[in-house]
């Protein structure tokens, strides 16, 4: 059967499988015989499955994507109309285009915003010292202009069209937007609420942005269309900090998420697991759980468990040997069966974290 949804997007659902693409034919999801499979806006192919109880996650090479893209298309022309040019190759010409507003590649996105317009106010990333991060390392820091901006949302309203329709929100690109001074987000945010009405989304420290930012600056934010910013905390315990390069504050970090809270806009914390190597392990979870035993979390607040993939530079900060895929599984294991603060805790794999 075939279903036109709320948003605009077209829903099949076909014996076993079911086939989700937007109203200009895009592919944004596949489920069939246990697997599920997402396109990012990038032209990756995200396949899901589980075994043993354990959630796999991989992206498809370009072979077995193009097998999935004739599949889904072969199938969905059972059942509606798809231009005969709509193929693996418009995909990709597809994802040149949007690449090309941006100017480059979109690393990363929080799982919840898989469907957001991407916005990039600024490029790169303020800090860019994590041991752990590689996501920005050849992008220089660059707040944007308003005027380019201004062209950035047009080209993005040509680039979706009518299945605007099927985005659910904004995300502010790239790492820690908001850190900019506040008039000029301000400025930035006044001119995105004009022309989506949707919830804003963004990245943030809390270590260089309790610096420029006030309890004020966050209501107006709130007033703004701001919902939720996504804290890359990654750990509690002040050893873990010194090795991931983080200048966290514990006390004055917990006082500025909950500031954040008492301002009217939610929270997603990001725990890092296998961050302290098997050394550090048990105070990683330890003085994490404690810290977010701190956090005033409310309803709409959330919990997000990255695995960590370890790279030269963090090995070499670590002096220790790091852990293995099953210790890093049992990690996960502990922190979601202490994980009682009443907000949804969920895994952030960012293989499948992909705009």
């Amino acid at each position: 059967m075939t279903y036109i949804q709320a948003d605009g997007s077209i829903k099949i659902a076909e014996n076993s499988r079911i086939m989700v693409m937007d109203n200009n034919y895009r592919i944004m999801f596949y489920s069939y015989n246990g697997f599920t499979v997402r396109r990012s806006l990038q032209n990756i192919f995200i396949k899901n499955y589980i075994i043993n109880g354990r959630r796999m996650v991989e992206r498809l090479g370009i072979n077995e994507a193009k097998k999935i893209v004739n599949e889904f298309y072969s199938y969905a022309r059972n059942y509606t109309y798809i231009p005969e040019h709509v193929n693996y190759e418009f995909l990709q010409d597809d994802a040149e285009k949007l690449i090309k507003i941006y100017g480059n590649f979109i690393p990363i996105v929080p799982p919840d915003q898989y469907l957001s317009i991407y916005l990039k106010i600024t490029s790169g990333c303020p800090w860019n010292k994590c041991t752990f991060c590689d996501l920005y390392q050849n992008d220089k820091y660059n707040v944007l202009h308003l005027k380019d901006i201004e062209s950035e949302i047009n080209a993005l309203k040509e680039y979706f069209g009518s299945s605007i329709t099927s985005r659910r929100s904004i995300f502010l690109g790239d790492a820690n937007a908001i850190n900019i001074g506040s008039d000029r987000l301000f400025e930035y945010l006044d001119l995105i609420h004009s022309n989506f009405n949707l919830g804003i989304y963004s990245f943030m420290d809390v270590f260089t942005t309790l610096k420029t930012k006030k309890f004020e600056d966050f209501v107006r934010m709130r007033e703004l269309g701001m919902k939720r910013v996504y804290v890359g905390l990654e750990s509690g315990d002040p050893d873990v900090l010194n090795i991931l390069n983080k200048k966290i504050d514990i006390n004055e970090s917990i006082n500025f998420i909950n500031t954040v809270k008492d301002a009217g806009i939610n929270i997603g914390i990001i725990i890092l697991i296998g961050a302290g190597g098997k050394k550090h392990s048990q105070g990683h979870i330890n003085n994490t759980v404690n810290y977010l035993k701190k956090i005033n979390f409310t309803h709409g607040d959330m919990i997000y468990l990255s695995e960590l993939s370890e790279n030269e530079r963090f090995l070499s900060a670590l002096k220790d040997k790091p852990m293995t895929p099953q210790e890093k599984y049992d990690e996960m294991f502990k922190f979601k069966s202490l994980s009682s603060f009443g907000v949804p805790v969920v895994d952030y794999n960012l293989t499948e974290a992909v705009y």
